[in-house]
């Protein structure tokens, strides 16, 4: 993070609560700011002062500290004409006064306003997504916060507890502090205890039933659809919102290690970046080189371009069935037989390999 003690705005954006706070935190610090100043730093809510408010908090020389500092959040809430008003007036910022805006969650819509604040910050302060840490900086955060309680915690496995609980670093790290209660003072976070401990979400077990079809383990598959909609009433929402966007988006990412398995081609060559598409792509998951990245590539390793387009059929005509494209009954039969099909799928190939 490239800060320089001259900044005297800065403007953050992100969906991670916790990647919020972290670089807050960071930043008062380079800057010689304790959070616990109540003469000289504040945090408000944007929306609870006026523009000229925000601006006007940093304006009073310091009392004890280096910085009178003001932490803004989420300034995305703020009308559009406010937000331009607050770029017209971040640069009356003065030397010693340090102004921290925030874009949280970061919204649609929010596009404007950002570039509105963006062009005016830049060239008297620091512009920063912290999204671009997620998979940089997160797992060192989980050894940190364990590393602080006096437990240990392997980068692999912070990696694999983040990718548990659907990539959502915040819940991990939550779901981090109850692993440390019952982990033995001074002892380990095992993976075994995460494993026990820490609920598994949607998009891990797509995961792992997947896994279980390209390996032919039809249990372990039938298992992990059972877990998916144990407990759900609503099955069109979970078809709909976990169980189908999910299982094609992971698909298409297997599809596309396996054309460059079988093209010869590493992922982060030139070749590969013309090869594949540009968005949702294994290009940019690459970049990551994080637990997710780990499952795709050995999947792709074990599949292959017939079993997927299977796969992938079988997906397609569920959707049309559940839209009444194709003749078919209710979401849970529909749900139901597309399960079946890609278990007989995987079956067959399975018999076939045996042959």
């Amino acid at each position: 993070m490239e800060i320089r003690e001259t900044d005297r705005v800065v403007l953050l954006k992100g969906t991670e609560p916790l990647l919020i706070s972290t670089t807050i935190a960071d930043i008062l610090d380079k800057a010689g700011v304790s959070q616990e100043d109540s003469f000289d730093h504040s945090v408000v809510e944007a929306s609870d002062l006026t523009v000229a408010a925000i601006v006007d908090a940093v304006q009073t020389t310091p009392f004890l500290s280096p910085r009178r500092s003001l932490v803004a959040r989420r300034v995305n809430r703020l009308k559009k004409e406010e937000c331009e008003r607050l770029a017209e007036l971040v640069g009356g910022v003065p030397d010693f006064g340090l102004l921290i805006l925030t874009f949280e969650p970061v919204e649609e819509g929010d596009g404007e306003r950002w570039t509105v604040l963006s062009k005016a910050i830049k060239p008297i302060g620091f512009v920063h997504d912290t999204n671009s840490d997620r998979e940089r900086g997160g797992p060192k955060l989980l050894v940190d916060q364990a590393t602080k309680a006096g437990v240990t915690l392997d980068s692999r496995i912070a990696e694999e507890l983040i990718a548990r609980v659907g990539g959502h670093l915040s819940e991990a790290s939550l779901e981090l502090e109850k692993l440390i209660a019952v982990a033995d003072p001074g002892g380990q976070v095992t993976r075994e205890l995460v494993t026990e401990l820490v609920p598994e979400s949607a998009e891990w077990k797509i995961w792992n039933l997947l896994n279980g079809l390209l390996d032919g383990n039809v249990e372990e598959a039938l298992k992990q659809y059972r877990s998916l909609v144990r407990g759900t009433s609503e099955i069109e929402k979970a078809f709909y919102r976990d169980i189908l966007p999910l299982m094609r988006g992971q698909l298409r990412l297997i599809w596309q290690a396996v054309a460059l398995r079988e093209a010869g081609l590493r992922v982060e060559s030139e070749e590969a970046k013309r090869f594949i598409p540009s968005k949702s792509s294994l290009t940019e998951v690459a970049k990551r080189r994080n637990y997710r990245y780990t499952r795709i590539m050995e999947m792709g390793r074990k599949a292959t371009f017939d079993h997927l387009t299977r796969l992938m059929r079988i997906l397609a005509e569920a959707d049309l069935r559940s839209k009444g494209g194709l003749a078919g009954s209710d979401e849970r039969e529909t749900l139901e037989r597309m399960i079946a099909e890609l278990c007989e799928a995987s079956r067959k190939r399975t018999a076939g390999a045996r042959r």
